[in-house]
């Protein structure tokens, strides 16, 4: 069936298993998943994009491409929904401090998860881009000094919380950037590229503060989670539009 992949599957099986390494087993490991579920579905999407638009080649492959892409957002998504149904039902505590080692491995498994797939689908390299690195740095240390200046006792907290919506400010910036070199192809690709990957950078950020220190964490409602998650999909589903509008 189109609609079962195993490996987008396993992507978003894992860092599951990391919440509930980090919530040391116990009832709050389904709150530490259900803060992170949506954000392992939107890094998968995007690591898939980059990687199909790395590889261009064919662009009757675009569309399948794109479509298996979306199979780890779509299965976050029927995670988050069975998430919130267990936590309607009976309330989950809130999340106790993971300790160092559970912390450790929390992360090393959401980190190797992020990896190993940046890894399957081609070069690691890819990966990295220094204007999308220059701008997470940016929205890192724009977050930090906010933090610091209105008297914050958990700049971490902060960073999980608001690095995602700083991820969206760029993958929407590289959306207005892309519109005037529409007619260039060659250009399309480096700009959506830092838009991808800054976004991703700022994704994968907040989900392995989340995973190491949920107790520091500040939970969104669950309509701020939906808004952000949808808000991320759409736009990469508009910049497949452009793409594929630019290509035929």
């Amino acid at each position: 069936m189109a609609l079962l992949n195993p490996i987008s599957l396993l992507f978003v099986s894992l860092p599951l298993l990391a919440a509930a390494i980090s919530g040391q087993f116990s009832r709050t490991s389904l709150g530490i998943a259900s803060r992170t579920i949506l954000s392992v579905g939107v890094a998968g999407t995007f690591i898939g994009n980059i990687h199909m638009l790395a590889q261009m080649d064919d662009p009757n492959n675009l569309l399948p491409a794109f479509s298996v892409s979306l199979l780890t957002a779509l299965y976050a998504a029927f995670g988050k929904i069975l998430l919130d149904i267990f936590e309607a039902q009976k309330p989950i505590p809130a999340p106790v401090n993971p300790g160092p080692a559970n912390a450790a491995l929390a992360t090393t498994i959401g980190l190797a998860t992020l990896v190993g797939a940046m890894v399957w689908g081609g070069r690691l390299l890819i990966f990295l881009d220094s204007l999308a690195s220059g701008l997470f740095l940016l929205g890192t240390a724009l977050i930090a000094a906010i933090s610091v200046r209105l008297g914050s006792r958990c700049i971490e907290g902060d960073l999980a919380r608001f690095l995602p919506h700083f991820g969206l400010f760029i993958l929407y910036a590289s959306i207005v950037a892309v519109l005037p070199v529409l007619s260039d192809p060659s250009e399309i690709g480096p700009v959506i590229a830092w838009g991808f990957l800054g976004h991703l950078y700022c994704n994968v950020a907040s989900l392995l503060i989340r995973l190491a220190a949920p107790h520091r964490i500040h939970a969104y409602s669950r309509l701020t989670d939906w808004l952000i998650f949808a808000s991320s999909v759409g736009g990469v589903c508009l910049h497949m539009t452009l793409v594929v509008w630019s290509v035929y």
